[in-house]
């Protein structure tokens, strides 16, 4: 979960990125795959949640996976049949040493360490996107089907002030959770000068996790350090 300090008011996402899911729900609606009705429902939560601040947004094969409207090899294969260019891929990941990549992933800089593995800024490159990769510590990972569970679970949640979760695999014989890479500073070592600014933080984590428990979600380690803080101005 993570808070915003201010977000300006927004109409609807960027005309480029809502083109292209909007393109990509009509051709899944025009094979059969998906219906009509799910389609608009995921657009609509996409534009909440651009509303909300919240940036990367999920993509609406994304969203229709995690609810269940389309199956994965479904969305894989449609996906590449509408895949425009590549995006580019960024200079750090065109640096990054080879020892860097762990599967699909490209890992550039080390975020921290919790109780279930060590967090890095990493580069999907099938996805051509930032991710949060967490690579799951070997005691942590011989659990793996119950994590697997709990984070599909939590990939369901669709809230502007929940980090969404992109997927679970293995790979190099070990586990990863991959999450949207939130860029901003923890609470932890969020300034405290100005009150209302953490008053609304706190507001924001604590009608998210409310959000989560009303779709029996239990975050099970709460803590400063777990809670990423998107910092906006308004424009003008």
């Amino acid at each position: 979960a993570y808070g915003r300090r201010t977000a300006p008011t927004r109409t609807r996402p960027a005309s480029g990125a809502l083109e292209a899911d909007t393109a990509f729900g009509r051709l899944l609606v025009e094979r059969g795959l998906v219906p009509a009705e799910a389609v608009k429902a995921c657009l609509a939560d996409i534009e909440r949640l651009y509303q909300g601040g919240v940036d990367p947004l999920p993509q609406l094969g994304e969203l229709l996976v995690r609810g269940g409207a389309l199956k994965p090899s479904d969305y894989q294969r449609v996906r590449g049949l509408a895949a425009s260019a590549p995006a580019p891929v960024p200079e750090e990941v065109r640096n990054a040493p080879a020892s860097g990549r762990f599967g699909k992933f490209m890992r550039t800089a080390e975020q921290g360490v919790d109780g279930m593995g060590n967090v890095w800024k990493a580069w999907d490159l099938d996805q051509a996107r930032w991710v949060a990769l967490k690579v799951l510590a070997g005691a942590v990972a011989d659990e793996f089907e119950r994590i697997q569970r709990e984070t599909q679970a939590v990939g369901r949640l669709v809230h502007p002030n929940i980090g969404a979760i992109y997927e679970t695999g293995s790979a190099q014989g070990g586990a990863f959770i991959a999450m949207q890479f939130i860029p901003g500073q923890t609470l932890k070592t969020f300034p405290r000068d100005d009150r209302n600014a953490v008053a609304c933080i706190l507001r924001d984590a604590a009608r998210a996790l409310q959000f989560a428990h009303e779709h029996g979600v239990m975050h099970r380690d709460l803590k400063p350090g777990n809670l990423m803080v998107v910092t906006r101005t308004r424009p003008g």
